[in-house]
């Protein structure tokens, strides 16, 4: 679920140290990151005419199979323009495993 009102959207997964080249931007890693081995989800949503939506809250699931093991994950949101990381929990967000469950599927909802 994209988010009320949303006609499309991409989605792309890529490194943290690509972002410049996927996406034009520089994002900072939150502090308690020691390492730039981060993913990052880009998603962008319009609407029916073509305007870009981002205060609709969405749903939607990523599955990252078993790259990353038994390492504890974190998610983070950058607003639209930003380059400062908003842990998604503490925003009200939540990340919960798929069901049925699989290894290294989330299910993402944010509140934005």
């Amino acid at each position: 679920d994209w988010g009320t009102g949303v006609d499309r959207a991409t989605l792309i997964i890529h490194d943290y140290t690509e972002s410049t080249s996927a996406i034009g931007t520089v994002f900072n890693l939150p502090s308690a990151i020691h390492s730039p081995a981060v993913k990052v989800v880009s998603v962008t949503r319009w609407d029916a005419n073509g305007n870009k939506i981002s205060a609709v809250p969405m749903t939607f699931s990523v599955r990252l199979g078993s790259a990353f093991g038994n390492t504890q994950l974190e998610f983070y949101r950058y607003a639209d323009g930003s380059s400062v990381p908003n842990n998604l929990e503490n925003e009200g967000g939540s990340i919960q495993p798929c069901s049925p469950p699989e290894v290294g599927c989330f299910l993402i909802r944010t509140v934005q």
